[in-house]
């Protein structure tokens, strides 16, 4: 009888079960910060390289759909109309916006291209200083025909 009487008073509020228990807790509670901080840290580095991203991916798309109409006023020597088709054809299969006031053929038979292209974030487009970057707007010029 006396030894369940030691081990009932060893768990006890004030024995070594209770400093047991504080311990585990302690370690549960420093595994909830660590598992919130990382979660914070990934979503952040997810809209960083999402944004930045973008922001490279819409940089090339832009050249892509100004050498699609250049490459059909040159190689094709094709009217501008056939040109502006061309250029809405690869902006389209590239996923970027774009509209027809936003290119322009030069004299010199240099093409100039606007196109747009939002990214989805998962933060960022819902806080409204930081919103802006979720979009990204590249202009790009083809080189002059010789």
């Amino acid at each position: 009888m006396a030894v369940l009487y030691e081990r009932f008073r060893a768990a006890g509020p004030t024995g070594e079960g209770r400093r047991l228990r504080e311990r585990g807790d302690i370690v549960l509670g420093w595994l909830v910060k660590l598992a919130l901080i990382l979660a914070v840290v990934g979503v952040i580095a997810y809209d960083a390289f999402a944004i930045a991203y973008n922001h490279v991916a819409t940089s090339d798309d832009a050249r892509s759909v100004a050498d699609a109409a250049s490459d059909v006023l040159i190689l094709k020597n094709a009217s501008k109309k056939v040109a502006i088709e061309s250029a809405e054809e690869r902006a389209e299969s590239r996923g970027v916006d774009f509209s027809v006031d936003e290119l322009i053929i030069n004299r010199d038979g240099s093409v100039q291209v606007t196109v747009h292209r939002s990214v989805d974030t998962i933060v960022t487009k819902y806080l409204g200083p930081l919103s802006d970057y979720t979009t990204s707007t590249q202009t790009y010029t083809t080189a002059p025909l010789r």
